[in-house]
């Protein structure tokens, strides 16, 4: 009968029973019946590759055969074809076949057979997507949402045309992981930057000694230096190692005139060879992160204003250096330094937070922290020069040694609500300095020596040794304050000028001296006390060291308490006296020692009544 069959006519041929019904594809089977039975084939001829099939086919020789396994579209030479196709090119046109689910088709290229599960070709073997090889098909996706494992822990990745996706976090979701494994890596995409967990905290895990992150990229560099100098408004520089940077200029400067952003990350950048890094006019810039930035070279500070400029810092760096650490270099007096939420400490052989002596510019100080720990050089203080202005600051250690002048004037430095705590140092030298609501204590030394103050709504406290809390060369005006010393209180050193020092709606305290000291050069420059108690142990409330000066003191609607046999509620030298109005008086060791009477002048008389306690009342 075979050679029946190969001499019949193609139209002649019949077709078996349901084959007109069938599908491409589709194969006849014996089922269980012994029937002949139409079927989805279960295996379709092999292919050359699976391809992205939004690209030109690669060959189209006949019979050549594809799977289109990938891609959003489908490329117009491919003709009339879906996507998950297998296409076979029968010279012409690319003829089609459907797959139905379960199908199998083995992949030449790859070596591998893939199985269609109804929307995608993935290789054959349950949730496995390497082959028996251990390559992973390049037409492979995966997604791994819990945990994959590895024999011996290895995973091998190998592509020349993509990448490897890190599982990517918000900080949110990071800080959310459940006790984190040590070295676990992810992408935080708040920052876009690596990070891994180092069995406390989470921390970069980028291998760049720095990363400049500039227009939404992160570009490595191997040196700190290049970073700045390549850096522009808006970038951002984080530093992932501690270094000594050695930036080459000698005594010259390194002039930074982009307005950046330094993350230090817990690192210490130590600046070398070089004076100074001069900011320019208008810059914004700031370092925070935690750990230190210090320039060890010269005796310049490190940041040097020109202008107008800002620098933050979020309280966490320690900054420090030989000559300082911020510095205004103008002499337009509208040009304003302003640094925020800094954290210096003077150590060493260093001298200055800020130093600002020689020019009219201002610096103008928020929310600092200052100390001075283990220093070695004995010109250091946190502040030197004028034109400074601190606002709500804390400081331990000498406040100023000089270099601000001994005039109060617009120039003058100011402390608005700062608490300021020095041990064996004076803090305030031979400067003019004004004072808000502030809090100061002094042990050991002289809160303010040989300078001209204004205190307003004050503490002033003085303990342990020295001669005074205070002592005023020139004018100097308290309002609202209260001030204690473990010895005297205020001296009053007038040399020259004709104005007053004023005393108003105080409190002063002196445990073992006296209150008020008045030695004065020039005739009717007074101190004048107003509404004020001064209250003294072991010396005078008030007195007036020298004689035949006339008026030194002025006071009205105040009291004086002495508690000290042989001395006075006011004792002044022969020929210089007081006047008074409404003025109480009390000795509470001795009630006639109340008044040293050559403090009465003839020319001014005073009449004075006793009330029921013992005061004497001076009208």
């Amino acid at each position: 009968m075979s050679w029946r069959h190969r001499d019949i006519l193609e139209a002649e041929l019949h077709e078996p029973k349901g084959f007109t019904t069938a599908n491409n594809g589709d194969s006849i089977w014996r089922n269980e019946q012994g029937l002949g039975e139409w079927t989805d084939r279960e295996v379709l001829p092999a292919a050359l590759n699976f391809v992205d099939a939004s690209v030109a086919p690669p060959t189209t020789a006949s019979g050549d055969i594809y799977v289109l396994s990938l891609g959003a579209s489908i490329h117009a030479n491919w003709g009339t074809v879906a996507l998950k196709d297998w296409v076979r090119y029968d010279g012409v046109a690319w003829k089609v076949i459907t797959p139905s689910k379960s199908i199998l088709c083995y992949d030449k290229t790859e070596d591998a057979l893939m199985s269609y599960d109804g929307s995608l070709w993935a290789t054959i073997g349950g949730d496995s997507i390497y082959t028996d090889s251990g390559v992973v098909p390049s037409s492979t996706v995966a997604t791994i949402t819990d945990s994959l494992e590895f024999s011996g822990g290895r995973l091998n990745l190998s592509s020349i045309t993509d990448g490897f996706l890190l599982p990517r976090l918000t900080a949110a979701q990071r800080d959310a992981v459940n006790t984190p494994t040590t070295n676990l890596i992810i992408l935080n995409t708040d920052t876009n930057s690596f990070e891994k967990y180092n069995g406390s905290v989470w921390v970069s895990a980028n291998l760049a000694k720095y990363t400049l992150k500039s227009g939404g990229i992160n570009k490595p560099y191997s040196s700190f230096y290049t970073a700045v100098n390549d850096a522009v408004n808006d970038d951002v520089i984080e530093v992932n190692v501690s270094e000594s940077v050695n930036c080459g200029l000698g005594n010259g400067s390194w002039n930074w005139s982009s307005n950046i952003s330094i993350n230090l990350k817990g690192h210490k950048i130590e600046l070398t060879n070089l004076s100074r890094v001069s900011l320019a006019d208008n810059i914004d810039l700031s370092i925070t992160g935690g750990g230190v930035f210090t320039m060890t070279h010269g005796s310049q500070s490190i940041f040097n204003s020109n202008g107008n400029a800002t620098f933050t810092s979020d309280g966490s760096v320690i900054m420090y250096s030989k000559g300082g650490v911020f510095k205004q270099l103008s002499n337009d007096a509208t040009k304003t330094f302003i640094i925020n939420n800094v954290r210096q400490t003077i150590k060493d052989n260093n001298r200055y937070f800020i130093y600002n002596s020689t020019t009219d510019g201002k610096i103008v100080a928020n929310n600092c922290y200052g100390e001075m720990d283990n220093v070695t050089n004995s010109d250091a203080t946190l502040f030197y020069g004028k034109n400074i202005v601190i606002n709500n600051g804390i400081f331990i250690g000498r406040i100023y040694f000089s270099g601000g002048g001994n005039v109060l004037s617009e120039q003058s430095t100011i402390f608005n609500n700062c608490s300021i705590d020095s041990d064996g140092q004076g803090v305030f030298g031979d400067i003019a300095v004004k004072i808000n609501n502030c809090n100061i204590k002094c042990n050991n030394a002289q809160i303010l020596s040989n300078g001209n103050i204004i205190a307003k709504n004050s503490s002033l406290l003085h303990t342990g040794t020295g001669t005074y809390a205070l002592t005023t060369r020139g004018y100097s005006n308290f309002y609202n304050c209260t001030i204690e010393s473990s010895t005297s209180g205020i001296y009053f050193l007038i040399f020259g000028g004709t104005t007053n020092s004023n005393i108003e709606n105080c409190k002063i305290t002196a445990l073992n001296g006296t209150g008020i000291v008045k030695y004065s050069t020039p005739l009717l420059v007074l101190v004048v006390v107003k509404n004020s108690i001064i209250e003294s142990t072991g010396g005078n409330c008030i007195v007036a060291t020298q004689s035949n000066k006339g008026l030194l003191i002025d006071l009205s609607d105040s009291t004086l308490i002495c508690n000290t046999n042989g001395l006075f509620c006011i004792g002044a030298s022969s020929g210089t006296f007081a006047r008074y109005n409404n003025l109480k008086m009390k000795n509470t060791a001795d009630a006639a020692d109340i008044l040293n009477r050559a403090a009465l002048a003839t020319e001014n008389p005073q009449s004075s009544t006793v009330d029921t306690i013992g005061n004497i009342i001076l009208d």
